[in-house]
């Protein structure tokens, strides 16, 4: 059994930061092509770019950060949902256009995995998981040795 759980916790940490990557990928994308993703938002009547992006790019970053780490995991799931079901229906509802038809199926696929993961918790390889293995004895001993 502790051979099984070993596993799942691998597979939640392994998990965790492939949904992550892909959020973390677009932040460095749209910093780096700031203006073009504003022209990009402007071009679906958009108002406020560069107020809409920027808030974008702290929630995508500050929820990206909790689920990396696995602190507060549900409260970054909470955040990339924030994020990731208005751009869906605002950006990727065009199904004529194939490439947009992929990218919605994509966020709904990303939108699953969040939620398996607020679900499942982050395993022991997270600070959440970690807190809760250090009981209040163990926090006594470690604070009399150090």
């Amino acid at each position: 059994m502790k051979g099984q759980e070993m596993m799942k916790d691998v597979f939640l940490l392994v998990g965790r930061l492939c949904v992550v990557f892909v959020f973390v990928f677009s932040i460095v994308g749209h910093l780096a092509d700031f203006t073009g993703m504003q022209d990009f938002m402007a071009n679906y009547g958009m108002p406020y770019t560069a107020f809409f992006l920027t808030s974008s790019l702290v929630v995508r970053a500050i929820g990206s950060a909790s689920i990396i780490l696995g602190y507060r995991t549900v409260w970054g799931v909470g955040l990339l949902t924030v994020f990731l079901i208005p751009t869906t229906l605002i950006f990727h509802l065009d199904f004529k256009n194939p490439v947009e038809g992929i990218a919605f199926m994509e966020n709904v696929g990303l939108q699953g995995a969040l939620l398996l993961l607020a679900a499942a918790g982050p395993g022991r390889f997270s600070l959440e998981g970690w807190k809760r293995r250090i009981t209040p004895e163990k926090a006594e001993r470690l604070l009399l040795v150090g």
